[in-house]
């Protein structure tokens, strides 16, 4: 352990020498009776927590148990013995929430993976984030950075890495509902493994008050969070604090400086505090374009030293230098734990140079790689300011302006169609118009990516609205479009801000009213209706042209949980009729079942399709449509917990022919017999082996063209596994590789080989493959299922350039959704396919990808 810290603990001591310690050196396990209190519950467990987090863990034999920390009142006390009257057992209960509160999720984790989420979990404040049963820990930070943790089973064990142990966490949190949820910002989408629907926090501690005959380990110390000692730092300026590297050659020291308060606020919600920034006055900086002039501040609570701070005060303040590590290993360099303030003067802003102007003809930002450099950023000992991270990071907590910004992206207020999912916050990504190259320019006025030169347009930065922000600036119940333009000069302060997966991205907070913002006509008042978003050129055809179009409809179910407007189906169905025009088939990602989210009543999708069906074919009267869905396994094939999402067809018996044919249970692998036909049909490709485990299987489905007797159609759909597994573009470990590519180029190469099958079985197959692939056009899976386009052509290639996307992520529009089609039908079928940009250009939008048509003709 780090002497440093000076932390002495038996269990931990034994923990750290030995697997176990023997049971003559552990104090007297009972309590009883005694009065539990939340005493000091930010820096170590209490013993009212360890109360309740024990009472869960025995009622429902848990591993481990881990409640919030905000959960307990501050200095709270309740006297506690065995074989208490009811009325005090309510009295007990009724010290927590009913409601949201009360509600506790069951599933599994990986040691690893609960290690990684207590490390996360307390270095949001720095402090005991919550209270556990079953797994004792340990965290020592040193100025942000990790310097010592220990995790053990009760003191005795210690926690295996490899092993699963099942966990009771807090369903409100998880959900993220009120604060940062488990589930994204801290990973557990992946790492969770939910088993039950949630169990309720106040019975089972009523169960346990009422059957329990001792309350054993009460006062052992399970949770302890704290801090290397600081040192001495003396007086240094903002460049000095903030180095030529990215992290400061000052870390864990405190210090003493002085700016001018730049931005201030008081966030209201999780971790709370009181933040500022400040910026060098003319006189004290050192004129080097790789040391920042300026730095955030973090203090716990304003009133502590009774003084009323303003944008323009010119202050000198003592604290100890931070790095606040994101998830994705940056920092964000930060003067924390305060210990004094001084007000030098008042309202003296005009002791500040001007903004850093970022133009061509100024500080011209990096239109190339994010980063040149192959490690860990916060190791490395200087800033190529060629590169963009470090470009920003030379500029972290200083005022910039940017002149004609243009809206590339966006995230929170309007963003979605439905009413229910307004947000209040507003995040635009922008870039200065004289930034967006032409030979990149989206068909709407966006920022394309280019893949083969590992472009990822490191000009995009945000504007954001939070606790730092003039709230006239940008307005949430507007909408705005990418490729509106801001015509002015914009002017803000430059941060590394944590975002709702835990990780850093530059964003400018704008602190005061910004006339080019204000002003401006960009926003609209309304939503674009969807009559006046991309229509389809595929329209009024034939009995022998065939359309297909392919939509990730964003976990869509019948019934939902979490309470989307009840017409969600019906305006996804009204998309397809307006905008797509009745498409022959449609290949329908991310269809949920019944209940959405709800982990009862299995994984039945009927009355979520049927009612899809019922609302499309309502309006395409020329077509008669019919479902094809085959099951995932239960709560097997990733997504959201609960929902059971799986490709599923809606085709028209108009056109095409569909013989079903079951050769075995569902699921079963697919089997091409002699001549091309499916022994099931349809089926699913290789569900068994190990390259789709835990992930969605991909159907195939043999139809017969109706007006071509003996004419085949092999469909294959498919969802591959999602890009959150890529390293961060903005994070520490350098050069960022989509990592996630490896899993989907073992799909890929399956599906390429049974694709070979049919091929050799029917060598006039048509065979149309679609869906959301989750990967670039020129990623190395896109490859290897067109076998480098000998047996597949991407049909996205036949667009021009500037239309080539389908979805929008932190500024880029990029394709992930795709239509492939073979030889047989590239070169005989005149293949044209379209891409619908109704959802990734527009606020409003009623999925986060948009369509993608094809056109062949028999």
């Amino acid at each position: 352990m780090n002497k440093k810290l000076g932390h002495k603990i038996l269990w931990l001591a034994c923990a750290t020498v030995v697997s176990s310690c023997s049971s003559d050196a552990l104090p007297d396990p009972n309590v009883n009776p005694k009065i539990l209190t939340t005493q000091n519950k930010f820096q170590t467990s209490t013993t009212l927590g360890n109360l309740v987090t024990t009472a869960v863990q025995e009622v429902h034999k848990l591993d481990f148990v881990f409640l919030p920390t905000d959960y307990f009142v501050d200095d709270f006390a309740v006297r506690v013995e065995p074989n208490m009257a009811l009325e005090d057992i309510e009295r007990v209960v009724n010290a927590f929430e009913p409601g949201p509160r009360d509600l506790l999720q069951v599933g599994s984790m990986k040691g690893r993976d609960i290690r990684r989420f207590v490390i996360a979990r307390s270095r949001e404040r720095y402090n005991v984030d919550f209270e556990s049963a079953g797994l004792w820990y340990y965290v020592g930070f040193d100025g942000g950075l990790v310097a010592n943790t220990v995790f053990s089973i009760e003191g005795r064990t210690l926690l295996d890495d490899d092993k699963y142990y099942r966990i009771a966490i807090s369903d409100d949190f998880f959900f993220g509902s009120a604060f940062p949820g488990y589930k994204f910002r801290n990973g557990l989408n992946f790492s969770f493994k939910r088993a039950r629907y949630p169990l309720s926090l106040r019975d089972s501690l009523r169960t346990y008050l009422q059957t329990a005959q001792s309350y054993p380990l009460l006062t052992r110390e399970r949770a302890k969070v704290e801090r290397v000692p600081p040192k001495h730092g003396g007086y240094r300026k903002i460049h000095e604090i903030q180095g030529a590297r990215h992290a400061s050659p000052l870390l864990n020291h405190k210090v003493t400086t002085r700016g001018v308060i730049t931005a201030i606020g008081t966030p209201d919600w999780y971790p709370w505090g009181f933040e500022f920034y400040i910026e060098s006055v003319a006189d004290d900086r050192d004129g080097d374009d790789q040391t920042s002039e300026g730095v955030h501040v973090h203090s716990f609570n304003m009133n502590t030293f009774g003084l009323d701070l303003r944008i323009g005060d010119f202050v000198e303040l003592t604290g100890v230098v931070f790095e606040d590590i994101r998830v994705n290993g940056m920092g964000d360099t930060t003067l924390r734990y305060i210990e004094d303030i001084k007000i030098l003067k008042k309202d003296v802003a005009s002791l500040l140079p001007p903004p850093q102007l970022l133009s061509k003809q100024g500080r011209s930002i990096p239109m190339e790689r994010i980063s040149t450099y192959g490690g860990r950023l916060m190791e490395k000992q200087f800033l190529n300011l060629e590169d963009g991270i470090d470009f920003w990071e030379s500029l972290e907590g200083m005022r910039v302006s940017l002149r004609d910004p243009v809206v590339l992206g966006f995230h929170g207020g309007r963003q979605r169609y439905y009413e229910e999912n307004r947000r209040r916050y507003l995040n635009l990504e922008v870039t200065p118009l004289e930034f967006r190259p032409k030979e990149r320019t989206s068909q709407r006025g966006g920022l394309l990516v280019d893949f083969k030169q590992e472009n990822f347009n490191p000009q995009i930065v945000n504007f954001i609205t939070n606790y730092l922000s003039y709230e006239k600036n940008l307005d949430p119940e507007k909408y705005y479009s990418v490729g509106d333009i801001f015509e002015g000069v914009v002017e803000g302060v430059l941060t590394y801000n944590r975002n709702l997966f835990g990780g850093g991205e530059y964003a400018i907070v704008l602190p005061k009213p910004q006339d080019t913002l204000v002003n401006s006509t960009v926003p609209k008042a309304s939503m674009v209706p969807l009559k006046e978003r991309p229509i389809t050129e595929f329209k009024n055809l034939s009995e022998n042209e065939i359309t297909f179009a392919t939509y990730n409809l964003e976990n869509l179910a019948a019934f939902q949980i979490n309470k989307f407007d009840d017409d969600r189906l019906d305006i996804m169905a009204s998309s397809m009729i307006i905008n797509l025009k009745c498409p022959d088939v449609l290949n329908l990602v991310e269809i949920q079942d019944n209940n959405g989210i709800d982990f009862r009543k299995g994984v039945d999708a009927q009355v979520t399709m049927r009612r899809l069906r019922s609302f499309i074919q309502s309006s395409c009267l020329n077509k008669d449509y019919d479902i094809i869905d085959i099951p995932p396994f239960l709560h097997s094939e990733g997504g959201q917990p609960g929902g059971n999402i799986r490709t599923a067809i809606i085709y028209n018996r108009n056109k095409l022919i569909f013989e079903a044919r079951d050769d075995g249970e569902v699921g079963q692998p697919a089997v091409v017999l002699k001549g091309g036909k499916l022994a099931n049909n349809p089926g699913r490709i290789y569900p068994f082996n190990a390259a789709f485990r835990n992930s969605r299987r991909s159907p195939v489905i043999e139809f017969e063209v109706r007006s071509s007797p003996g004419e085949k159609i092999y469909l294959i759909g498919n969802h591959l596994n999602s890009k959150l597994g890529d390293m961060d573009f903005w994070g520490n470990l350098q050069i960022a590789r989509a990592n996630s590519d490896d899993k989907r180029g073992r799909k890929t190469a399956l599906i390429n080989r049974f694709i070979h099958w049919l091929q050799e079985e029917n060598p006039k197959a048509n065979i149309v493959v679609l869906g959301d692939f989750n990967a670039l056009a020129e990623e190395n899976s896109m490859s290897v299922l067109t076998d480098k386009e000998k047996t597949l052509k991407n049909m996205i290639f036949t667009l021009p350039k500037n239309e080539r996307y389908t979805t929008g992520h932190g500024g880029n529009s990029q394709p992930l959704d795709y239509i492939f089609v073979n030889n047989e039908i590239f070169f005989n079928r005149s293949p044209k396919v379209q891409v619908l940009h109704i959802n990734s250009d527009y606020m409003g939008r009623l999925s986060d990808h948009d369509p993608v048509l094809l056109y062949i003709k028999f």
